[in-house]
């Protein structure tokens, strides 16, 4: 009769202790999310900056946008159409919190093609280009 009475303690424990480590687990996972998203705009966008400043190059940047079990970055837009109102900027999405917004500085324009460069959850290479003329290019690399 006692291995059922401890069987019954034991799992009416892991019952109440789940919900607080899954909930722990969210938020560490969400702020892992975010890391990874701030690291990749900025490693784009401080590429776009370099080339712009120097007034031309190109380089592959490499982006790992994976995501854990209860949160993951759904995704990431940086720049605009050229001569867009956002092209200076950029944005990301990690799942369970809202949009964030960040401004290039110093402010650079950037665009993909056709409207701001969209990366979805998972790793990426995009191509930073700028010829010296209009805004840095992003273009993701297949």
């Amino acid at each position: 009769m006692e291995l059922p009475l401890r069987l019954l303690v034991s799992v009416a424990v892991v019952g109440l202790t789940a919900p607080a480590v899954l909930g722990g687990l969210s938020v560490y996972e969400a702020e892992q999310a975010s890391g990874r998203a701030t690291e990749a705009v900025d490693r784009i966008v401080r590429t776009a900056q370099a080339f712009y400043l120097a007034g031309d190059g190109a380089e592959d940047v490499r982006v790992d946008l994976g995501g854990g079990v209860t949160s993951r970055v759904e995704y990431v837009m940086i720049g605009d159409a050229p001569g867009g109102a956002r092209a200076p900027s950029a944005s990301y999405k990690v799942s369970g919190q809202a949009a964030a917004f960040v401004l290039a500085d110093p402010p650079v324009p950037m665009a993909g093609d056709g409207g701001p460069l969209r990366l979805g959850p998972g790793a990426h290479t995009v191509r930073v280009s700028y010829d010296g003329f209009g805004p840095v290019r992003l273009a993701e690399v297949p």
